[in-house]
């Protein structure tokens, strides 16, 4: 199993995951924490995060945290839907980083 906390762009994600068929890869809310709080310092856009939540949420061969399986798709959903949930905004990603760090087992 792949895990995700490391990386960094999505060149590298999406060279991942065509590697995938193999093993799975997995996200973690410590490497969502990391990718919220790149947008945050405006070192990806807005357009970058959603694209990352996408292919993360929809992929078949991404697996959850163990545990944290709802709340990790939670926050992907959000993160991957900009048109249902307004443009992502710095506060919002304040409330996703709480949610990820607040729920426990």
């Amino acid at each position: 199993m792949i895990d995700l906390t490391g990386v960094e762009t999505l060149e590298e994600l999406r060279h991942l995951k065509k590697g995938a068929s193999v093993e799975s890869l997995r996200i973690s809310r410590e490497a969502l924490t990391r990718l919220i709080m790149r947008f945050q310092a405006a070192d990806i856009n807005s357009e970058e995060i959603s694209t990352w939540a996408e292919l993360l949420d929809l992929a078949d061969e991404v697996v959850y945290e163990d545990g944290y399986e709802d709340v990790i798709g939670q926050v992907l959903f959000v993160l991957s839907t900009p048109e249902l949930h307004n443009p992502l905004s710095k506060t919002q990603c304040t409330e996703l980083l709480g949610t990820l760090q607040d729920r426990s087992r």
